[in-house]
């Protein structure tokens, strides 16, 4: 995302997140600390007002909405940093040291939710998918429903068919994944061609011997396979599940319980009717039939948890911060606290990736930059103070970042005395210079969700 744009207001995360193993709702705190922390960013109450502030930015924009309506009221640049060093302070400081750390180790909890992967909503016809037929359009009674109409059985490969207008991420987790393909769909009406068909009683009008339904999966590759033909005939909603079906395997793509999953990358579907293989002499004149409640999911799959590790390598520190993530990137829409944006072109939602400090152009991470942060303000011993300061003119507030000589503190508490014009406070220092990173390692661990994956037990 582009630094003019509000990763909060345009963030999207699913609710399950914020559900704990036994299906409890976590409290409006813990569910703020969830979603702020990844960003290194604290909420304050202040003047009445709420405030999100990242104190290693030491000026950026600031928004401003209104608390009833969320409206933006004003977008400015915020600048938070006051150089107090003409300031007068009370005549006693305490001084501490706050010691360095060598690395920062968090781990991500995570799972892989049982929902489609595309990350839109494919009952939007008219945008999601590209529709090759002479009439395909939302039914006016139900507009989840796709009615389709052919006057023409043609020979093209995309002729009568209907495919994702872009294709869908799948991030391979291990060498037994797939896909699983689902819809309902019934025949409405076919006519026979003018052609006469002698396999064929005289005047006999067989859906069955002229249309069938063709499934055909693009793969990282580019390649268009074709998995599994089966006969439109009936006039009564049926599902069609690959889970389980009879699938036609062309190069060992296709298993029978689902799409093998053969690489990361792009994957797209695609739905036909051609004429039914061996019946091309007699074929259809028109042919109309309806489809509903596509559906993409992953094949029952494990995601891990993740570890992740950066370090200071050229720091003489020993000790390492450690911490646990609930939000974050992820390699695609499924995974339990992705961060999403929903893309209104495409109706679709898409994952976060790589991001950048303000005004940098580091393109790591997420993750990456919330260690980086943390590395960089404990990158040597650095101050603790307990003061005050005067302030008449009324310009300190607790968002303020205090510059004193060549260094920068925030509060850690703060207290206004207007009666003396004095600011109790106890302040820490901030280190904001930029130390050099390795990128940050990863590990996959043996607990999902935090919780140590269980096996089925076998029947006796």
């Amino acid at each position: 995302m582009a630094a003019i744009i509000n990763i909060f207001k345009e963030s999207i995360l699913d609710l399950r997140r914020f559900t704990d193993e036994n299906d409890e709702a976590y409290n409006c705190w813990e569910v703020v600390e969830m979603i702020l922390k990844p960003f290194n960013c604290q909420l304050k109450q202040h003047k009445g007002k709420y405030t999100i502030t990242n104190y290693h930015e030491l000026n950026s924009p600031a928004w401003i909405y209104d608390w009833d309506t969320l409206t933006l009221q004003s977008n400015t640049m915020n600048t938070n940093v006051i150089n107090a060093d003409d300031r007068k302070y009370s005549s006693t400081i305490e001084q501490q040291k706050v010691k360095q750390l060598k690395g920062v180790d968090i781990t991500l909890r995570t799972s892989d939710l049982p929902e489609d992967i595309t990350g839109r909503d494919l009952s939007h016809w008219t945008t999601v998918w590209i529709k090759k037929y002479y009439s395909a359009l939302a039914s006016t009674e139900d507009p989840k429903i796709l009615v389709m109409y052919s006057l023409d059985p043609g020979t093209g490969s995309e002729n009568n068919s209907i495919k994702l207008a872009s294709p869908f991420s799948i991030s391979k987790e291990s060498d037994d994944e797939y896909f699983i393909l689902q819809f309902d769909y019934r025949l409405i009406s076919v006519t026979q061609d003018s052609t006469v068909d002698t396999s064929l009683p005289a005047g006999v009008d067989n859906p069955s011997s002229y249309v069938t339904v063709k499934i055909e999966v693009q793969y990282p590759d580019g390649i268009w396979y074709e998995t599994t033909n089966f006969a439109l005939t009936n006039t009564s909603w049926k599902t069609f599940l690959s889970t389980g079906s009879s699938n036609v395997v062309t190069g060992n793509i296709t298993e029978n319980w689902g799409y093998k999953v053969t690489s990361s990358g792009q994957y797209n579907v695609r739905i036909s009717i051609i004429p039914t293989p061996g019946r091309e002499n007699g074929t259809w004149k028109s042919a109309k039939w309806e489809i509903t409640d596509i559906q993409i999911t992953m094949g029952s799959r494990t995601i891990y948890d993740t570890q992740f590790y950066q370090e200071i390598e050229t720091s003489a520190a020993i000790s390492n911060y450690e911490t646990e993530m609930y939000v974050s990137d992820a390699d695609q829409v499924s995974f339990l606290g992705a961060l999403l944006k929903y893309d209104v072109a495409s109706e679709a939602y898409t994952v976060s990736r790589y991001w950048n400090t303000y005004g940098g152009t580091e393109e790591i991470k997420l993750l990456d930059i919330y260690a980086r942060n943390i590395l960089n303000n404990r990158a040597r011993y650095k101050n603790y103070l307990k003061l005050k300061i005067y302030d008449p003119s009324n310009t300190i507030t607790f968002n303020s970042i205090i510059q004193i000589k060549d260094r920068y503190y925030v509060f850690s508490t703060f207290k206004k005395d207007y009666l003396n014009e004095k600011i109790e406070a106890e302040l820490i220092e901030l280190n904001v210079v930029k130390q050099t990173y390795a990128p940050i390692v990863e590990k996959t661990l043996t607990t999902v969700n935090g919780a140590e994956e269980t096996e089925d037990e076998d029947d006796e």
